[in-house]
């Protein structure tokens, strides 16, 4: 019986973690974007909510910059996947990118990784 207990505890904490996984996740998307005015980074187009990405600048996985605000941006979805300048299909050309137009985010996640 107590391992049954033991296990539906866990269950029941899994969920709760991932639940406030998701509202952190929400949370960083929408300042991104209202920082950002809904506007891509890349070509400045603006196309409402739907055609709209916020793209995390060092992956998710480096979990102590995961809702930090400086490692995000607002991207269109060609600039964000289907480009061949686009943060995910080459990634040399985005950080060149990222360093000469927004020098601050650069500087700032380049000495965050140092801090990690």
């Amino acid at each position: 019986m107590k391992k049954i207990l033991k296990s539906v505890l866990l269950k029941r904490e899994k969920r709760k973690l991932r639940k406030e996984i998701r509202l952190k996740d929400k949370a960083w998307k929408e300042s991104i974007l209202k920082r950002d005015s809904n506007t891509c980074q890349i070509c400045k187009k603006q196309f409402g909510n739907r055609g709209m990405a916020t793209h995390h600048i060092l992956p998710r996985e480096f979990k102590e910059l995961r809702w930090d605000i400086m490692n995000g941006l607002t991207l269109c979805s060609s600039h964000h996947h289907w480009n061949k300048f686009s943060a995910h299909q080459n990634s040399l050309w985005f950080s060149l990118w990222l360093q000469k137009n927004k020098p601050l985010q650069f500087e700032y996640l380049e000495k965050s990784i140092d801090l990690i």
